[in-house]
């Protein structure tokens, strides 16, 4: 069996040890060592580490989980990967376009390890669903992509530092970029339509070599009497449209109405698995820093557009 570390301790990590736990051992490393113990109680861990450093050094461990703060993201990922250890890490995976390269530099030192990024809409049944319907020639080609996503959230703790797009909106970028077979955009135009950073609410506009358009409206700040459920995107093509739950609930197309996979609704399940697979040396990750990559640099290009910050220090 495989043994992981998990660095931080909250609600990320816990869904994370749910999913994992009896398949892997696990051990934990928080900035409150209290936290620590209780997850390691928790979910029958093996151990807990007072500090990173001392949780590297530890042979037993293959691989960490990093669910902490993004700014400390790139320092960690070259720390594991210098010691030997894959990664999986929360997204967004690093914040300036600096730390990614620096990222993807070291991952290419070591062939042998993997950085993974826990991006879960890549791994969403619904886009399983909406790729096989498009790829069966339902819609035809695509031609236009547009993503709706506008409710009210909180920003508690370390995510008040960053905005709406960056912490939310960069799933659907994720989610743009497989139905576009990971094509970057040769357009990339952004909208921030208030003036306070980090912004609440975003509006990002893609065009693609192909000459397909994506929108994606991205909010924070919009009421909405269903908080963000039941909202509805659509992919218009050259036969027909479809159209989709946001959340990946189900779809409608010329096939008919269709309910997606609820057991795995949010995609984390299938992430695991495939985590799970890639510890065993099975494969490599489906979603990977490579992958991550080409997302967050929409992001960063269209914060750099619009004379943005990605992180606003506090």
């Amino acid at each position: 069996m495989n043994n992981i570390g998990f660095v931080g301790c909250g609600a990320i990590a816990k869904k994370h040890a749910t999913m994992l736990q009896g398949q892997v051992g696990q051990y934990f490393q928080s900035r409150r060592l209290e936290s620590a113990k209780d997850f390691c109680q928790q979910f029958g861990g093996k151990g807990t580490f007072v500090s990173y450093q001392e949780m590297l050094a530890c042979d037993d461990i293959d691989a960490v989980v990093l669910c902490s703060p993004p700014e400390v993201h790139c320092d960690q990922i070259l720390l594991a990967l210098e010691a030997g250890k894959s990664v999986l890490v929360e997204k967004p995976m690093v914040i300036t376009p600096e730390q990614l390269e620096e990222v993807m530099h070291a991952a290419e030192q070591y062939p042998s390890l993997f950085v993974m990024v826990a991006e879960n809409y890549h791994y969403k049944p619904s886009l399983t669903v909406i790729q096989k319907t498009i790829e069966e020639g339902a819609i035809g080609d695509i031609q236009n992509i547009h993503i709706r996503k506008m409710f009210t959230q909180a920003s508690l703790g370390w995510k008040g530092k960053y905005g709406a797009l960056f912490e939310g909106g960069i799933h659907f970028v994720a989610l743009c970029s497989s139905l576009m077979h990971r094509q970057h955009p040769i357009q990339i135009e952004a909208d921030f339509p208030m003036h306070t950073q980090p912004e609440r609410t975003s509006h990002l506009y893609l065009t693609y070599e192909s000459g397909v358009k994506a929108t994606i409206d991205y909010s924070w700040e919009t009421k909405d009497i269903f908080k963000g459920v039941f909202q509805h995107s659509r992919i218009d093509g050259t036969k027909g449209k479809l159209i989709f739950e946001s959340n990946g609930l189900y779809l409608r197309s010329s096939r008919g109405f269709q309910i997606c996979d609820l057991k795995d609704q949010s995609g984390r399940r299938a992430m695991m698995n495939d985590f799970l697979q890639c510890l065993e040396g099975r494969k490599k990750p489906s979603y990977d820093h490579i992958q991550a990559a080409l997302d967050l640099r929409v992001v960063f290009e269209a914060y750099r557009k619009t004379g943005r910050e990605v992180y606003v220090q506090s």
